[in-house]
């Protein structure tokens, strides 16, 4: 009598079977019940494990490209080194997984939970993580090149030394995310929430943020070279020696912001509210900043020279000592040397 190699896969008792029905031809072992199983090392290439219960299952490197994980359940899941190549992991539970160094690249995890997982030094490039939660997660010098992460929830996650070149952020939530060294070159935070966020030493040069929450984040020593920073909230955030060179921060808010040795040399601040904030020893060469609210601000030994202040709020604000050759005055007139 044949065997049946299509017979119900729910009731799968070993990973010996499953691997046997596999080596058959079998590939869709859906709803499978596993538990603490050790598929370490295995080649799964194009199983269907939809809805799969393989919670604290062991998958070291495992070669599952093309894989169907969606809806499974792999909470607290060891993928370390695993090779995910276009993978769907779409709703799938990976709740305090370890992925760390998998390879994830083009793979599907929208909608995936991955709270409290380890994924440092994966591969996620090009990847699908539309409303993903990865709440704490760890994703230490992991690459995310052109992954797509909108609306994803990434809430005091681990991101330093990431690579988030070109990456799709919009509308994502990194509140309190540790993202020191980074890069963000061309990224897309587009009303990204970053409130709190530590940025230190950031590369976000030519990165869209508009719109942007950057309340209280720490910004410092971070490159923000041509990016786009118009209408975003930066309210209390540290950009001490930030590099803003022709940086657009149109109808920005920098309230109270911490702006010491900062470089905005041609940058634009029309209608920017700099109110109270601190630009002492900043550059701010050629910037425009039209209609700029500089309220109470601190200007102590800036640079202005050959800025445009038509129409500035200057009341109260701190010009001790700040150049400005050839500046455009708030009333239109020029001036030479220092206020």
């Amino acid at each position: 009598m044949q065997f049946n190699i299509f017979m119900s896969t729910t009731k799968l008792e070993s990973v010996e079977q499953l691997l046997n029905l596999y080596q058959q031809g079998e590939r869709t072992f859906t709803e499978v019940r596993l538990e603490l199983a050790n598929f370490s090392l295995a080649n799964l290439n194009q199983i269907n494990l939809r809805k799969a219960r393989l919670r604290r299952g062991q998958f070291i490197e495992v070669k599952l490209i093309s894989a169907n994980l969606s809806e499974a359940d792999l909470v607290e899941a060891d993928l370390s080194k695993s090779i995910l190549i276009e993978s769907n992991l779409a709703k799938t539970n990976l709740t305090k997984a370890r992925l760390i160094r998998a390879d994830l690249s083009g793979a599907n995890l929208s909608n995936a939970i991955l709270t409290n997982a380890d994924l440092s030094e994966a591969c996620l490039i090009a990847s699908s993580m539309i409303g993903c939660n990865l709440a704490n997660s760890n994703l230490q010098s992991a690459n995310l090149t052109s992954a797509v992460l909108a609306k994803a929830i990434l809430a005091e996650a681990q991101l330093n030394q990431a690579n988030l070149t070109r990456t799709i952020l919009t509308e994502a939530n990194l509140m309190g995310a540790n993202l020191v060294g980074a890069r963000l070159i061309r990224t897309y935070l587009t009303r990204v929430n970053l409130r709190g966020a530590n940025l230190a030493g950031c590369d976000l040069s030519l990165a869209d943020l508009r719109h942007a929450d950057l309340r209280e984040a720490n910004l410092k020593g971070a490159n923000l070279t041509g990016a786009n920073l118009s209408d975003a909230n930066l309210t209390r955030a540290n950009l001490h020696k930030a590099n803003l060179e022709g940086v657009e921060l149109a109808r920005a808010n920098l309230r109270n912001a911490k702006l010491t040795y900062a470089n905005l040399r041609g940058s634009n601040l029309l209608k920017a509210d700099l109110s109270e904030a601190n630009l002492a020893q900043a550059n701010l060469t050629q910037a425009g900043l039209l209609l700029c609210y500089l309220t109470g601000t601190n200007l102590a030994y800036a640079n202005l020279d050959e800025a445009n202040l038509i129409g500035v709020n200057l009341t109260q604000a701190n010009l001790l000592a700040t150049s400005v050759e050839n500046t455009i005055l708030p009333n239109g007139t020029k001036t030479q040397g220092k206020m």
